[in-house]
């Protein structure tokens, strides 16, 4: 099991505590509700009703900033204007919303987005400021998740606010140098207005924002409306008087009352919401709240929720009988970039284990519901789009930070407490118990604030965007093969079948995806941070750089090297552009300088990824999958696990995890779950 060992270790450990992990940072793009205020779930309520009525222009997406529009309507007065910021919201917010119906049935010309800004600094539950990479990841999932649910619209992403200089300034303006990647030059844009908000010293203008120097102020907000306003004309978007934009008067609200006046007002309306709200209009269009104050899963006993279905008045049951007839295409099926009238699953029936089987009718939609597929040092999560195919990859030793001893003497002695602590399920305080006890050592600078202790990262992305054909996608379906380690795409368009296999191999230490069908696509390797894609030659990209070493100094080399077999390809810039008529193979080999107890030790991370794909290349597809399948069997095979199967085993995965939920029998799950460990270790 060599080169196994540490990923094994690393799984095991996640496995075992991903609860508490969860709850000490949330991640930036698993959705879960916001609980900070009491009236969020009526606010939220309250915006779907205001969306019902359809005559919708403009969407506005993200947090307080945004929501105080609606305290200065006066500014974009008479546009069609549905204002989605919520006060508190993070990107993982955000994404939960439009999963739960935030723009449903809206066909909006324009959205504009700007989250993140409440991933800068600590948050009430003790949570530490996210990582830039992260903050931008999450802002990533939420453009995906929009163009999958507003395929028609522009989206234009703006820069977050400038703070006063500091740490959380820095973070911003990392952050926001990164947004411009989000810009496809089509459906969204990047726009960055910052200009506007800063003095002739390139800090924050004080005198367009609250005493808190993170919110606008009436002024701040005219200049806001003062940018955006031509870029809604462009769309054809005009507001009743442009002029009333630029006479917003400070204390003063929209009807003209007084500063007293609107804090009297805005304190009843809190009042109202905060009141207790009725718990099945809450049930009733959430289904289910599965996730405690802390946004941490738990069982199905919430009062809300229990009450609500002991009354029989949760849309769920007539969801579950749904999941429990025999699944037929509705030809909308939401996909990642394709519009989801132009997409259908397929018919076919599942031939497969139950056990060993996880399979979608649809793309995934985000990282964790990409399929996952691996060998112990290499890894890859594959989304599935028919357009534009991401897959996440990663080398298991691709870590920031530095070498260095970071232990502090007698932290142990906090242990006991801490795993108290943690099995009472006060994961917030173990949490501060756990930075208190084990502050990372490091320049004066970082000590018990930003810690130089590095994390995992992943090595990159490919981007496989395809071109020639219009047609609507049918017969759609992905599937992973646990026993097989093998992960596949399949789909029609017209007449035309295409197919898309993948696995990493251990034998053969690269990544192999073979893509069958006329195909036409363009082939590209990025990452949120510090790195450099480069053509070697027509066949040929190389992504490479330094992670961070906790000290903005160049830490550990990582290098990518992706290769294009069979078919015509070119350079263009840093991308590759290819076709064929048949079949191709991109084989992807990954290295770091990675120099630690376990692992793969290498001195030559660039020469060993060319070596490898050297080998590779010299096999046929079926000798690569000939080994990898006989490699992977020898561990899997070693346990079967049968459970029996009902007629929900034979349901898509997600369909199926629906159904259990609410109480469909379906043993065969827990034997999928069990493999699905086991696979995750190997």
């Amino acid at each position: 099991m060599k080169n196994r060992s540490l990923l094994g270790v690393v799984l095991l450990g996640g496995l075992l505590c991903l609860h508490t992990v969860a709850a000490a940072q949330p991640s930036t793009v698993i959705p879960v509700p916001s609980k900070l205020k009491k009236f969020m779930p009526r606010l939220h309520l309250e915006k779907l009703e205001e969306a019902k009525s359809g005559d919708i222009d403009v969407v506005m997406i993200g947090d307080s900033i945004t929501h105080a529009w609606s305290r200065h309507p006066e500014a974009l007065n008479g546009i069609k204007l549905l204002n989605l910021g919520f006060p508190g919201d993070r990107t993982q917010n955000v994404l939960w919303r439009l999963q739960h119906g935030a723009v449903d049935g809206l066909s909006p010309k324009l959205v504009t987005l700007m989250i993140g800004t409440n991933h800068m600094h600590e948050g009430k539950k003790g949570y530490a400021p996210d990582d830039p990479a992260d903050i931008f990841t999450g802002i990533e999932a939420v453009v995906a998740e929009l163009r999958t649910r507003l395929p028609e619209a522009k989206l234009l992403v703006f820069s977050l606010f400038p703070r006063k200089p500091g740490p959380e300034n820095d973070r911003v303006n990392a952050v926001n140098a990164l947004l411009p990647r989000l810009a496809d030059g089509r459906q969204v844009f990047h726009v960055d207005i910052n200009q506007a908000f800063v003095d002739t010293t390139g800090r924050q203008n004080t005198s367009l924002f609250s005493r808190d120097r993170l919110h606008l102020n009436p002024d701040g907000y005219a200049a806001w409306a003062k940018a955006l306003l031509p870029l809604l004309q462009r769309e054809g978007i005009t507001a009743a008087s442009n002029a009333q934009a630029a006479s917003v008067k400070r204390g003063k609200s929209a009807d003209g009352a007084t500063k007293k006046e609107y804090l009297a007002n805005k304190k009843k309306n809190i009042e109202a919401r905060g009141k207790h709200y009725d718990p099945t209009q809450w049930s009733e269009h959430f289904d289910r709240m599965d996730l405690d104050k802390d946004g941490v899963l738990r069982p199905q006993e919430q009062a809300a929720y229990d009450a609500t279905k002991k009354a029989g008045k949760t849309a769920t049951e007539a969801a579950s009988k749904a999941q429990q007839a025999p699944a037929k295409s509705t030809g909308q099926s939401p996909v990642a970039t394709v519009p989801a009238s132009a997409i259908s699953s397929s018919d076919a029936p599942f031939t497969g284990s139950p056990a060993t089987t996880v399979w979608f009718k649809q793309p995934g939609k985000g990282f964790d519901q990409s399929l996952v597929i691996g060998n112990g040092r290499v890894g890859a999560m594959v989304y599935g789009s028919p357009d534009e195919e991401r897959i996440i990859l990663n080398e298991e030793s691709v870590w920031s930070g530095s070498r260095g001893e970071n232990n502090v003497p007698g932290g142990y002695q906090y242990l006991p407490e801490m795993r108290r602590l943690l099995a009472e399920e006060k994961f917030a305080e173990a949490n501060a118990l756990k930075r208190k006890a084990f502050p990372t050592k490091g320049a004066p600078k970082y000590a018990n604030k930003i810690s130089p202790f590095g994390r995992y990262q992943t090595l990159g992305t490919l981007r496989l965007t395809f071109s020639g054909t219009t047609e609507p996608v049918t017969d759609y379906r992905r599937e992973l093969d646990l026993s097989t380690g093998l992960g596949t795409v399949t789909y029609k368009r017209g007449e035309t079948s295409f197919s898309r296999e993948h696995f990493v191999s251990a034998p053969d230490e690269v990544f192999v995806s073979r893509l069958t069908g006329p195909i036409a696509f363009s082939v590209a390797l990025d990452r949120p941070e510090r790195f450099e894609t480069t053509a070697v030659n027509d066949r040929e990209l190389l992504i490479s750089g330094h992670l961070n070493d906790g000290y903005d100094q160049d830490g550990m080399l990582y290098v990518g090297r992706l290769r294009v077999v069979g078919g015509t390809a070119k350079a263009d810039g840093n991308r590759l552009v290819v076709s064929s008529e048949d079949e191709v193979l991109l084989l992807f080999a990954a290295a770091t300088d990675y120099r630690g107890i376990a692992g793969r030790q290498l001195t030559d991370p660039l020469g060993a990824t060319t070596s490898d794909l050297d080998k590779a290349e010299t096999k046929s597809y079926a000798q690569l999958r000939t080994a990898q399948k006989r490699d992977h069997a020898q561990f899997f095979n070693r346990v079967t696990l049968q459970l029996p199967e009902t007629d929900n085993s034979r349901l898509p995965t997600d369909q199926r995890l629906a159904a259990y939920r609410e109480g469909a029998a379906d043993p065969s799950l827990t034997a999928l779950f069990a493999n699905m460990g086991r696979y995750l270790l190997i």
